[in-house]
């Protein structure tokens, strides 16, 4: 079997009959707009009466449709990026989709790879992915694949497999909400455990490249034949508002075909205007990946956030609060913590009373599956909202202590 064709099957047994109904028909409006197109940028007379939107009204104002999948552009430069930073074989614009956001790619992969079927959700986890996965049709089973000395428990994922008998597993590195990042060797044990048990792995990276210890590594270099990976540009290039997400894999029907039919029957077509700002980006970071240095962007960014980390966490610690790992995030924007013991709160009951004295703000771990711990963001508070936030916090312990 070709490594493609591990996910194609996957897809062709388990997505809905209604989705195997929109990707197996041809779109007679893609296919006459297409035509269209390509007569119109060789034929000056020829007239586009299909195009379903007003042109030359406001022309300074109007934003026009893109392609369903993204723009092709933005799409080769996309896999340009990945085939050179993470030294990957070669992939082009077919193995990438654009959607609105990685919660829109999520949603669509759960339906497409999982419905009616387990997945495994590695916890702690952002909060949205049960819903998101019961809103695909799919049944969610959880299980905590790094544990509190962030460990990473593969030998007893091994058993949950057998037990449950599933084919799916969602996995997410680093970690939100604690920040742990899987190792490159922790990474390849993982990557043989799913081989063993013929794993589908769809792989969360959207907060990869934020990384304070160690280099990225991506699961498509350890497991291409079965990964899916999910990234975005809302947190490595600060654009969450603009809504693009990425959908990266060797499976070109699953990118090219499968997603490229459900997208435009989803959203009609990615934002634009938030493909014509990466654009640019993306594209001196391939430049520099091909001259031989490092992509720059994110230099500055790190380097901010690794300030606002240590901040933080030296926030916490003198608090009286333990974290993941006893140590600090290995990436992303995201700090867990756990409640001093002396607390005789839950993790809501704490956060309602820091909310209540009108103190600060946060996430408790009860939501991601971490009862008794704390998410908090460094990403969203500045070097003088960390200091006023260590006071407002020793105010809150001093209270209910």
């Amino acid at each position: 079997m070709e490594e493609r064709d591990l996910i194609l099957d996957c897809a062709l047994q388990n997505m809905p009959e209604s989705f195997k109904k929109i990707v197996s028909k041809d779109d007679f409006i893609v296919t006459m707009s297409t035509r269209a197109q390509e007569i119109k940028s060789k034929t000056k007379d020829f007239v586009r009466s299909d195009i379903g939107q007003c042109v030359g009204v406001i022309p300074e104002l109007e934003v026009y449709y893109g392609p369903d999948i993204g723009k092709i552009e933005l799409r080769s430069l996309v896999a340009e990026f990945w085939t050179h930073f993470y030294k990957l074989d070669k992939l082009n614009y077919e193995n990438v989709a654009i959607t609105s956001g990685a919660t829109q790619a999520f949603s669509l992969l759960f339906a497409i790879l999982g419905y009616k079927q387990k997945v495994i959700l590695s916890t702690p986890n952002w909060p949205t992915f049960p819903d998101t996965i019961a809103k695909a049709g799919a049944e969610c089973i959880k299980f905590e694949l790094i544990n509190e000395d962030s460990r990473i428990r593969l030998e007893e994922l091994s058993k949950f497999i057998e037990k449950e008998q599933a084919k799916i597993i969602l996995i997410n590195s680093p970690n939100n909400p604690s920040g742990i990042a899987l190792t490159e060797e922790e990474m390849g044990n993982f990557a043989a455990l799913a081989r063993r048990h013929n794993l589908i792995i769809i792989s969360d990276e959207v907060y990869n490249r934020i990384r304070f210890r160690d280099k990225p590594q991506t699961m498509l270099s350890f497991a291409p034949e079965r990964t899916v990976v999910v990234s975005a540009a809302s947190k490595e290039y600060l654009i969450p508002g603009h809504r693009i997400g990425f959908v990266i894999s060797r499976c070109k029907e699953l990118t090219n075909v499968f997603l490229k039919k459900l997208l435009r029957c989803d959203s009609s077509c990615t934002s634009v205007a938030g493909q014509d700002v990466i654009i640019p980006i993306i594209r001196k970071e391939v430049v520099e990946l091909k001259n031989g240095k490092q992509p720059s962007f994110l230099v500055p960014v790190i380097k901010e956030l690794r300030r606002r980390r240590d901040a933080l966490g030296e926030c916490l610690k003198s608090a009286g609060f333990g974290l993941m790992g006893d140590r600090l995030p290995d990436g992303s924007i995201f700090m867990l913590a756990k409640l001093p013991k002396e607390i005789k709160l839950s993790d809501v009951e704490f956060i309602e009373k820091a909310i209540e004295m009108k103190k600060f703000s946060g996430i408790p771990g009860s939501a991601c599956g971490k009862p008794g711990w704390l998410r908090f963001s460094f990403g969203g508070m500045t070097m003088e909202d960390i200091e006023k936030f260590g006071k407002n916090l020793r105010e809150v312990i001093s209270t209910l202590k």
